[in-house]
């Protein structure tokens, strides 16, 4: 499995076939290479631009975030490394991959670095020959990605569920971090991806940017998703170290992916009907065979998920990054 490496850009999925104040968004500084990622071969694409109305939406978050507020001022550390720790589940949370806490001096697990896929929209190399890009569109910071926004109009349709990744810092025992821009992506109940796949290539939904806050908390409001062809249920995000340095031109920091835990999956997809289709697909599919999380089964990449079908679910995990 390819991986992307600190100031790298997007690699392909290899199992895809061809609210606050206004105040400044700060970030971390360059990240070092990790051991994992060294062994990695490094693939083509550039982190993409966000575009100055997005960064110009980065000083007056908007309305509708997830309580999200603007990160203050401060100058972060000089080098960047990734890492993460394993996820707590609670409720829907059982896996195949076993799960664990962070210990108790503060230290953190590994986040492995993964592939953002084909379906990415970071204007690197993607499915069917695209080139697009959406992290120059205004609009994109968002936290409420379940509809479309600029040219399009539509929403999509699922079981609500907010997601919430926690920054830290791994080289500080596992200290916030605040002013890290995070994209994420995924998607649909019906395992199709925005912009790429019909029939919803005319819609840019399941797709959004947040600013990590004071307490290193970048969340989004979307659907639970689907099976992708035969991956295991995920979603895809991007840190970067700033809006102004993405908007510059600077690559990615890191690219993860974050898996669902088998009990949720089983959960939806059995209790609406809408998600039947994805039952048989999840069954067919394994963390320990999937092209992403095989490596050691998504142990640090499966997200607690907690609540219900009818109020909607709460997914978490923990991404470090270490900054020296």
């Amino acid at each position: 499995m390819s991986t992307s490496a600190p100031g790298t850009t997007s690699q392909r999925d290899p199992d895809s076939s061809p609210s606050a104040a206004s105040g400044a968004c700060p970030g971390p500084a360059t990240p070092a290479l990790s051991r994992r990622a060294s062994l990695r071969r490094l693939a083509g694409g550039t982190a993409a631009l966000i575009g100055a109305g997005w960064l110009a939406g980065c000083d007056k978050m908007r309305g509708d975030a997830v309580n999200v507020p603007a990160p203050a001022a401060s100058r972060p550390p000089d080098s960047v490394t990734q890492a993460s720790a394993p996820a707590r589940h609670i409720s829907h949370a059982a896996s195949e991959a076993s799960a664990g806490t962070s210990p108790s001096d503060g230290s953190c697990s590994p986040l492995p670095a993964e592939q953002a896929g084909l379906f990415a929209a970071d204007g690197s190399a993607g499915a069917h020959g695209k080139h697009l890009n959406i992290l120059k569109e205004p609009g994109l910071l968002r936290a409420d990605i379940r509809s479309s926004f600029g040219q399009f109009s539509g929403r999509a349709d699922g079981v609500p569920l907010t997601v919430s990744l926690k920054l830290v810092n791994t080289a500080n025992r596992c200290a916030s971090l605040r002013g890290l821009v995070v994209y994420l992506w995924h998607c649909d109940r019906d395992g199709r991806f925005s912009l790429y796949q019909d029939p919803i290539t005319q819609q840019n939904y399941l797709r959004g940017t947040q600013v990590s806050d004071e307490a290193g908390l970048a969340s989004f409001k979307t659907i639970f998703p689907g099976c992708h062809q035969t991956r295991w249920p995920h979603m895809l995000f991007e840190v970067f170290r700033s809006p102004e340095e993405a908007t510059s031109g600077a690559r990615a920091l890191w690219v993860s992916q974050l898996a669902l835990p088998q009990d949720a999956c089983k959960a939806v997809y059995a209790g609406e009907k809408s998600y039947a289709d994805n039952v048989a697909k999840l069954a067919a599919a394994s963390l320990t065979t999937d092209e992403a999380f095989k490596d050691d089964g998504g142990v640090h990449q499966v997200a607690t998920v907690t609540g219900s079908l009818a109020d909607g679910l709460l997914a978490t995990l923990e991404a470090g990054i270490a900054l020296r």
